[in-house]
């Protein structure tokens, strides 16, 4: 366990950036990282496992975490004033020989990946071998928010936020199958997916919540919509929580496996699933209890004074 700490100023410079990572390991098993913030590195703010070791890493969960860079306000360690210093919020390698690694990610934030040393900086570079499911992230000012490259990786992303970044989703090399429900894209993203060498890819999109007037290509089904500001509390603060008669309410698609929304509240609030990374809630909590098997249900319903 790695447990409420501040992790910064991982810099190392020899006649240009070399990688100094803020959390590195080989073949780790059953890591968590919880309420955790670190940011101002040269490297990654967490990579596993870059020697690609035998017996390989699994059951690495991140909760409730921050990772962030920015540019330097002073010269530092060799680095100019002005330069963002590292690569990527989570960088992930795997031998082929091994099982496959498996990585949660969920109530975590990351910011501030774009303008590095390094072409198609991503918050998540997600790749070789792994399982890896991200819950509740919320991804912004960054170049790419998820890069997941195949074709090996499984991934799933559910419930993120997706805003100021040039591309929410890049997907590569054939990755198979990739996910992405029930989630948010905002304002500035300039395209929501981006194919690289993944003709053969079909993203499973559903339950997508877009803020402008068209749909990517990439999410045909009818669960997935395109809508103005006024579907949300407040686009100028990147409150994408759902506004009263939102067009959103009600109109998703129900996925079993997505019982909790982002603030640990149940899926639905309403009389269906909500599309978006958000169920409306008017104020009023709903708890479902359930009898013995063949009984009735009941609804008991709170209502805050």
């Amino acid at each position: 366990m790695i447990d409420d700490c501040l992790i910064h100023r991982c810099l190392t410079w020899d006649s240009g950036r070399v990688d100094a990572h803020g959390i590195v390991g080989g073949p780790v098993n059953e890591l968590t990282i919880r309420d955790t913030e670190i940011h101002t590195f040269s490297g990654d703010a967490i990579q596993f496992d870059p020697g690609r070791s035998s017996p390989g890493w699994a059951g690495i969960t991140l909760l409730g975490c921050t990772l962030w860079l920015g540019p330097l306000e002073t010269a530092e360690n060799g680095f100019p004033a002005g330069v963002v210093p590292g690569e990527n919020a989570i960088d992930t390698k795997n031998s082929a020989s091994v099982s496959a690694a498996t990585l949660v990610v969920r109530d975590t934030v990351v910011f501030g990946f774009r303008n590095g040393y390094i072409s198609n900086q991503a918050a998540f570079n997600l790749k070789e071998n792994i399982e890896a499911t991200l819950d509740g992230v919320t991804v912004s000012e960054s170049e790419i928010a998820f890069r997941i490259r195949g074709p090996d990786a499984e991934i799933s992303i559910r419930n993120a936020v997706v805003h100021d970044v040039e591309t929410a989703v890049r997907y590569e090399d054939n990755i198979v199958d990739p996910e992405v429900w029930n989630s948010t894209f905002g304002t500035s993203v300039g395209e929501g997916f981006d194919e690289a060498s993944s003709s053969g890819t079909t993203v499973d999109v559903r339950n997508l919540l877009v803020l402008g007037s068209s749909l990517p290509a990439e999410a045909p089904a009818a669960s997935n919509l395109a809508v103005g500001m006024t579907a949300f509390v407040d686009t100028s603060k990147n409150d994408y929580r759902l506004a009263a008669g939102s067009q959103a309410i009600d109109q998703g698609e129900k996925l079993a496996t997505l019982a909790q929304i982002r603030d640990g509240n149940p899926r639905s609030q309403g009389l269906g699933h909500d599309v978006g990374a958000y169920e409306y809630n008017d104020g009023i909590s709903i708890f479902a209890d359930g009898f013995e098997s063949g009984g009735p249900s009941c609804w008991s319903v709170w209502v805050p004074s």
